[in-house]
This record gives C-alpha cells, structure tokens and sequence, in this order.
C-alpha cells in the first residue's frame, strides 16, 4: 500500500523534523516544495534515523519549485514499524527555504 508522509521545514540555517512510523516502510521516492525562496548554500535530505536515504537534494530554489532525490539508497530505505523518518534541510547562509518534503513509501508489514 503506498503511503506518502507529507513534513514540513521552517526556513533558517539547520531544521530537523522526525516522523515516527507506524507500520514498516519502504522509500521509493522524495521531493520537496519551496514555500519560500532559498539562499546559494541549501540543501536537504531524508535519512532514516542517522542513515543518509537520499543524496543531498539541492534546494536553492525560487519560491514554488520543485525538487526531487537523484539518489534512494537501497541499504537504508526500509525503516522498521515505530522507526524514525528524519528530514534535515541546512544551509550555510542562515536562510534556507521553507519546504514541504513528501516521502513516498510503500507499506511492506
């Protein structure tokens, strides 16, 4: 059953939200949504837990772009049941945009 977490970052310099898991997941996909324009130094990733799942997505993006992972790693992409989905959005000028991260799962138990 595909299952799409739809997180949200506030604009700054480093932002992290966790979503815990219910079920057992698999990440095929992710994309983000610049709400606010970016700087030159944004960049933002999904990781599970502490593990990198994407490569480092480049959000120095106008206000209304959209941007998608070039990367999923297959090592890390599964999450158990109760585990962590993390997404950090840093920028090294203090003003990186404010983005919508959706992450699309498959249910997998």
């Amino acid at each position: 059953v595909p299952v799409v977490f739809r997180i949200d970052t506030a604009s700054g310099a480093t932002n992290t939200v966790n979503v815990t898991t219910t079920h057992k997941i698999k990440v095929i996909d992710v994309w983000t949504h610049a709400t606010s324009a970016g700087s030159a130094a944004g960049t933002l990733m999904v990781l599970s837990t502490g593990d990198a799942i994407t490569d480092a997505i480049d959000v120095n993006d106008a206000d209304h772009t959209v941007s998608r992972a070039a990367t999923i790693d297959e090592t890390f992409s599964e999450i158990a049941a109760g585990g962590v989905i993390r997404v950090t959005m840093t920028d090294a000028g203090n003003d990186g945009p404010a983005l919508t991260t959706y992450v699309l799962a498959l249910r997998i138990a």
